[in-house]
């Protein structure tokens, strides 16, 4: 990406990222491919959609009626964690993984990454979520099971925003969290975030160990102890919006009642929006609510992809367009008009509007856009 620009990046990391991003289409999924990880049901209404499509379909969606991490270079781990036959590499980052499922990751990986990452947490439950993919469900219970087969109490949240795990892992005190999601990547993949107990993407050194342990690890199931853990709901909706109602003037935005259209992606982004909008007294539209990961455009909320939706603001009459990727990590926003803002742009909105009202130092990620320094320094 090209914000990385002003980072030290590896020359290793950029083609292994390049490939990674450019490798795949979701415009061409096939039911096959993925027939031994959906239930029968599911695949049969993909076909039976399929057949009353003009074109193709990506795995998943059903007729609508549901960190931050980790922009940072992948690299390519070494080949114990391909496994034979694979058509693309499993590409693993210091907070995570990422592979086609089915190729690069099965539940036996997710397995195995999973109990390296828990062998360095503290005692405590581990918190999983996972955005609305049709391949998600058996990944996220192939995880839960060899967690609670190891004495690990699990917090189940089901579909749940990569944020909200954050935040259930802080208010539940848990030992960490594993999101299951390829976030803004096309269909056929998936992957796992991780979170420490802080509720925070894992931090590097950390995210080196697990993988150490990962690459060190006998092939196979971890094994099994005699005391089980239990399985437990989690849900943090609630304390989500508690906690972004309390960063804004909830008052103002309900004189106001903006009509707002959202594109949630057929992701898990519209579980928290709805509430939180409804809340804060907007008029609402949405669109992708449904989370069952078919997506109706590329996901990754790029000008490029959204060509197609961005006049549907307009047609709205939506004072504002918001579009989240599949895990709601990231979100872009388009003007009234459908004129494209971005991510990165609105930041530096924010950053030059407080300091237009009161003028002093601005504290930055090393991922923030290079334009909130430029209207630092103006």
């Amino acid at each position: 990406s090209s914000r990385h620009a002003p980072l030290s990046i590896s020359a290793a990391s950029s083609p292994a990222n390049s490939a990674y991003r450019g490798s795949t289409s979701q415009s061409r999924i096939v039911v096959a491919e993925c027939s031994v990880i959906v239930p029968a049901a599911l695949a049969a209404a993909i076909a039976s959609r399929r057949r009353a499509s003009s074109g193709d379909v990506a795995i998943g969606r059903t007729p609508a009626t549901g960190k931050a991490v980790d922009e940072r270079p992948f690299y390519t781990p070494p080949a114990m964690s391909v496994p034979p036959g694979s058509a693309e590499p499993l590409i693993v980052s210091v907070s995570g993984l990422r592979g086609v499922v089915g190729q690069s990751l099965t539940p036996t990986v997710a397995v195995r990454y999973a109990a390296a990452f828990a062998a360095g947490l503290p005692a405590g439950p581990v918190v999983i979520g996972r955005d609305g993919r049709a391949n998600g469900p058996p990944l996220a219970h192939a995880i839960a099971a060899s967690l609670l087969a190891s004495g690990r109490d699990v917090i189940d949240c089901g579909v749940a925003a990569t944020p909200t795990v954050g935040i259930v892992v802080r208010e539940r005190a848990a030992a960490g969290g594993i999101q299951v999601s390829a976030s803004h990547n096309p269909a056929r993949y998936n992957g796992m975030k991780l979170f420490s107990a802080e509720g925070r993407v894992l931090p590097a050194a950390a995210g080196r160990d697990v993988l150490a342990r990962y690459e060190a690890a006998a092939p196979g199931p971890p094994a099994a102890t005699t005391a089980r853990g239990r399985m437990i709901a989690g849900d943090g909706i609630d304390a989500h919006v508690r906690l972004v109602a309390a960063t804004v003037d909830v008052d103002a935005i309900r004189r106001h009642r903006p009509r707002v259209w959202l594109d949630a992606c057929h992701g898990a982004g519209g579980r928290v929006a709805r509430p939180l909008l409804e809340h804060l007294g907007c008029e609402l539209v949405i669109e992708g609510e449904t989370p069952d990961g078919l997506f109706a455009h590329e996901p990754e909320p790029t000008a490029a992809n959204l060509a197609g939706v961005l006049p549907r603001i307009a047609a709205a009459g939506a004072a504002v367009g918001f579009f989240q990727d599949p895990d709601a990590d990231r979100l872009a926003i388009a003007t009234a008009s459908g004129e494209f803002i971005g991510e990165e742009a609105p930041l530096a909105l924010d950053a030059d509007e407080v300091l237009a009202q009161r003028p002093g130092p601005v504290v930055v990620t090393c991922s923030t856009s290079g334009m909130t320094a430029l209207l630092s320094a103006r």
